[in-house]
């Protein structure tokens, strides 16, 4: 029986819009996309997980490491921001989502409590340095002033 949504699911709903939509065109940015791409991967992912399922572990939409390491592993053999390159991109997530899928079907999803905190610490906060670098060269000359007053004072 389908019921009504809920106040609270429609709060869930818009609250969820208003950060992924940003955070979308963010991740195409880094990973070498035109920004709408970011949103097609930001509608597909939901998408896919409401048919197949959903984890407490894993994020099901684009990632800022997810956004990197697809730079990294195409911009050598496409130009980022070409069209081949998001054929590319493309046929990556698809390779991607069907290795996912064939883990979640083999069970092989504990093997993830293998790999150590300090690892996995670690490589976030490298990801962290090289996407703070890439971010950075999308804006050369940039300036970014504080127009926000805390107590009568700039923030």
């Amino acid at each position: 029986m389908v019921t009504r949504p809920a106040r609270g699911d429609l709060v869930v709903g818009v609250s969820v819009v208003l950060v992924l939509v940003p955070q979308a065109l963010a991740y195409a940015t880094i990973a070498g996309l035109d920004p709408v791409h970011g949103l097609y991967a930001a509608a597909a992912a939901p998408l896919a997980a409401a048919l197949l399922g959903s984890s407490p572990y894993i994020q099901g939409g684009p990632t800022a490491v997810t956004s990197l390491l697809t730079l990294g592993a195409l911009s050598t053999v496409a130009q980022p921001n070409s069209v081949r390159f998001a054929l590319l991109a493309a046929v990556l997530a698809i390779i991607v989502g069907i290795v996912r899928v064939g883990l979640g079907l083999a069970g092989a999803g504990p093997i993830a409590y293998l790999m150590s905190q300090p690892v996995v610490v670690s490589f976030t906060s490298a990801s962290a340095l090289l996407i703070r670098r890439v971010a950075g060269r999308g804006a050369p000359g940039a300036r970014v002033t504080c127009r926000f007053r805390l107590l009568g004072r700039p923030a």
